[in-house]
């Protein structure tokens, strides 16, 4: 069943009809019908509003005219008032806007969870000697270079940095190639 055209093939009498009046008169459900009115509130108030305003118009003609009697005055004047309701009601609609993202590819959601991903700071690192760190490819992963440290030590250019976490993190991700921080592994040595 069509409702928008059989609402619409009885315009201007379907407007003022409930979702009952509307299944007795022209078949369907009420429960549809509600439905159809629901979806379609924004047509049918801005049809009454236009509607309204005309018969407010042509009263207005009819008292300028000199057809004049009280019932015409509180006519015009109920018909304004719902006219102004009326349009205050259509500029207060909210409207929703849904859009669809598609799901991100596997490499994507990778590369975002290797973003979030904090890297395990190893005691070496809590220590100040994560300068101190080498990483190997093969196995994918972080420990602390004996060999750079035991040089500057003879040196005396040991170098020290307490890290945070996110600096932790960012000088990891800046001065590895790791490709799968999910999967590092953290040898501890000192």
């Amino acid at each position: 069943m069509d409702y928008q055209k059989i609402f619409e093939d009885h315009l201007p009498d379907s407007l003022y009809m409930n979702h009952y009046a509307l299944a007795q008169k022209f078949g369907g459900t009420p429960a549809e019908w509600r439905r159809f009115l629901k979806d379609n509130e924004t047509f049918i108030s801005q049809e009454i509003t236009a509607i309204t305003e005309a018969n407010a118009r042509q009263a207005l003609n009819d008292l300028a005219a000199g057809n004049t009697n009280s019932s015409t005055v509180q006519a015009i004047k109920a018909l304004l008032d719902r006219s102004e309701q009326l349009n205050k009601q259509n500029k207060d609609n909210t409207q929703f806007i849904m859009t669809f993202i598609p799901h991100p590819e596997p490499e994507t959601i990778n590369a975002y969870k290797n973003e979030v991903f904090d890297v395990p700071m190893p005691n070496y690192v809590q220590h100040g000697y994560g300068l101190y760190t080498k990483y190997d490819p093969d196995t994918n992963t972080l420990s602390f270079d004996t060999d750079r440290y035991t040089n500057d030590l003879a040196a005396g250019e040991v170098k020290k940095k307490d890290f945070k976490q996110h600096e932790w993190n960012e000088y990891v991700r800046t001065h590895f190639p790791i490709k799968d921080l999910q999967t590092l592994r953290i040898r501890e040595e000192r």
